[in-house]
């Protein structure tokens, strides 16, 4: 290896250790926080399937808009890029809402039904899934 280049390496970590505290707000990343009890830890809220309630979220928000999405669109209008050739219903209509049960929302996505194929994801995605699609028929916020 050329000397040069083993010199600027020597320098850049040396240089490294002796530079000032981030002055963003960052706290600075130590050994030390490795060392930390469980007890201060925050606390998550496991499910009856042993993944946390915002894990669980994530994962049905991720199935959504990688599986769901591509027929019953983001917003569960049945615009979703292959609701062409599928023709999905829309999710968000209020007639399609009060019609359909949260039990079968849940068989739907764990059965199939259609041309829609069956999803075996772990029942609490299921059910959070069903939560998500029952917000779809409800007007946002003002």
């Amino acid at each position: 290896m050329n000397v040069n280049v083993l010199s600027l390496f020597a320098f850049c970590a040396v240089a490294a250790c002796d530079r000032a505290p981030s002055t963003n707000g960052m706290k600075e990343w130590s050994p030390a926080d490795h060392d930390q009890s469980e007890q201060a830890q925050p606390a998550v809220q496991p499910s009856p399937h042993g993944a946390d309630v915002s894990e669980t979220a994530t994962l049905a928000a991720l199935l959504w808009k990688q599986q769901c999405a591509t027929c019953h669109g983001q917003t569960g209008l049945g615009d979703g890029p292959s609701a062409v050739a599928t023709r999905p219903p829309s999710l968000a209509s209020a007639a399609w809402q009060q019609a359909t049960s949260d039990a079968q929302i849940a068989k739907t996505i764990t059965t199939g039904k259609g041309k829609m194929p069956k999803f075996d994801v772990p029942e609490a995605v299921v059910k959070a899934l069903v939560i998500h699609i029952r917000t779809l028929g409800q007007d946002p916020p003002r």
